[in-house]
């Protein structure tokens, strides 16, 4: 599940943008990167994995992510995981293209 918090369209510049992103237990997201913007994750509730450049990273609230231009990610939530991943991922500038791996 995705909600835009703020878009380049609703806030008038593309300096920024801001989602909140949630992975239900025992998902994942395919890997990627993001070309020509940096990105932060910021993670609400709950608990899962990031792997960056094929290195995992554990993740739980609280926790703050850096993804630089370019890097290869990817998250998953186990199977045994006790609520979703939820967080807040903040891309700047806004615009930015997403290459699949």
């Amino acid at each position: 599940m995705r909600i835009y918090v703020s878009t380049p369209k609703r806030i008038g510049t593309g300096a920024i943008k801001a989602e909140i992103i949630s992975y239900r237990v025992g998902t994942s997201a395919p890997e990627h990167h993001h070309e020509g913007a940096e990105h932060f994750q910021y993670v609400l509730l709950g608990s899962g994995t990031a792997v960056l450049e094929g290195v995992p990273h554990a993740l739980k609230t609280g926790n703050i992510l850096y993804n630089y231009p370019n890097e290869q990610h990817w998250f998953y939530t186990n199977q045994t995981a006790e609520e979703n991943l939820v967080f807040v991922e903040i891309f700047i500038p806004g615009h930015c293209k997403i290459n699949r791996a």
